[in-house]
């Protein structure tokens, strides 16, 4: 039988908490200091895992809206359009199935940052501030989610006022 995700992360959290830390030398507050860094990480990520597909979906989904916008009012000389072509193939190739989600992210993330650096080039005055609007906004969405996705690190100043990554992922559905 081959354990689950969560018991292969539960008996990680274990061995670190029960073993590997007791045994660092108190000496090495350095040492010290990482190895409970891990273990918050991993009980971090142990309380996403049931999420992280849906959201990672999201952040595809989402970065896949803005550069649908984008192209859509894309203007400007041929390094602008070029670009806009470009990012309309990465939107194509990201929706590929075969393709994993955060894989497609990453493709259309670099497609909508070459556009934007194009649009400095040559692009039309509407495009830039439109494209400006277009992308602060999807930057204060995107910024949003993953304070609410690292909601649990209690690094965030206000993070007892986050909604959780179930309430999040609820919010984007509806």
């Amino acid at each position: 039988m081959t354990p689950d995700f969560d018991v292969r992360l539960q008996s990680v959290i274990k061995a670190l908490e029960q073993v590997i830390l007791p045994a660092v030398d108190p000496a090495n507050p350095l040492a010290l200091e990482q190895a409970a860094l891990a273990i918050g990480h991993l009980h971090m990520m142990r309380g996403q895992l049931p999420y992280l597909s849906d959201y990672v979906n999201l952040c595809r989904d989402e970065i896949a809206r803005l550069g649908e916008s984008l192209t859509a009012i894309a203007a400007g000389g041929a390094e602008t359009l070029a670009a806009a072509v470009a990012l309309a193939q990465a939107l194509r190739g990201a929706a590929d199935p075969a393709l994993p989600p955060a894989q497609g992210r990453e493709l259309i993330a670099q497609a909508v940052d070459a556009l934007i650096r194009a649009s400095g080039v040559d692009g039309s005055e509407t495009f830039r501030d439109e494209s400006e609007n277009l992308v602060l906004d999807y930057g204060i969405r995107q910024t949003s989610r993953d304070r609410a996705w690292f909601k649990a690190s209690g690094l965030d100043p206000d993070c007892a006022k986050l909604p959780s990554a179930a309430e999040i992922l609820s919010a984007a559905r509806g």
